[in-house]
């Protein structure tokens, strides 16, 4: 499962490391054309179940909705098998 987040000044500080599941979509995007890219896919993200944290990465442990440990999405376990 991919996790993204789109804080601003996180991303701004550390060149979009926030929008995780966009590079591994596309690794030859540009850091700064990030915000635009994703915009382009948000519908492809959604159908992918690509996860949106509201705080940076290196916080995404104190995310409200972070399944718990031993859940799978059902996405991810379905991924797996393709793979």
């Amino acid at each position: 499962m991919n996790v993204s987040s789109y804080g601003k000044i996180y991303n701004w500080l550390f060149f979009y490391n926030g929008y995780h599941a966009e590079h591994h979509f596309r690794p030859k995007v540009h850091w700064a054309k990030m915000e635009k890219f994703r915009q382009s896919i948000v519908d492809l993200q959604k159908q992918e179940g690509v996860r949106t944290i509201k705080r940076a990465h290196m916080l995404g442990f104190l995310d409200p909705d972070l399944p718990k440990r031993g859940e799978r999405d059902h996405t991810e376990v379905g991924a797996r098998a393709v793979r």
